[in-house]
């Protein structure tokens, strides 16, 4: 027999921790990151939906929980290019605030570096319900700047 309510969290103590959490994130741990998502009706694709000249929405301001990788460079004969994934952790309810939600191809910027969503997870349910889904955790990783029509460069 099931129970609409939930094994172990009530809708109060959803909203609870949602209104704790969304304090936490907003006012204590301060993590601002700016989201661009693609513009597809400015975006050209090729006949494999793929784009090499992507446009995108203006940025988005929200917060988030960050995990960084150290940078590695690699040399493969086209001079250095620069490795490192990132973690994005948004808390789920800040996103419906927002109207935002990540999807594959987001442009995240960060500490002046931009990164690229390479994966939406959305699996971390309270009390292992999955209507009570809590967190999007987006894997993302550095992109060069010259790659993307977000900000005016320098010639």
């Amino acid at each position: 027999m099931s129970n609409s309510r939930g094994r172990y969290f009530t809708r109060r103590d959803v909203r609870m921790m949602n209104s704790l959490n969304g304090e936490l994130m907003l006012n204590i741990i301060e993590q601002i990151v700016i989201v661009f998502k693609i513009n597809p009706n400015e975006t050209q694709a090729n006949v494999y939906g793929e784009s090499i000249d992507k446009k995108y929405y203006p940025g988005i301001e929200t917060s988030c929980l960050v995990e960084s990788d150290p940078s590695s460079t690699l040399y493969e004969g086209f001079g250095p290019d620069v490795k490192k994934g990132t973690l994005f952790r948004f808390h789920q309810k800040l996103c419906e605030i927002k109207d935002y939600y990540p999807e594959v191809g987001d442009i995240v910027q960060w500490e002046n570096t931009f990164f690229e969503i390479s994966n939406v997870v959305e699996n971390q349910f309270l009390g292992g319900q999955p209507e009570k889904n809590y967190s999007l955790i987006c894997n993302a990783h550095f992109t060069r700047k010259s790659k993307l029509c977000i900000v005016e460069r320098n010639i």
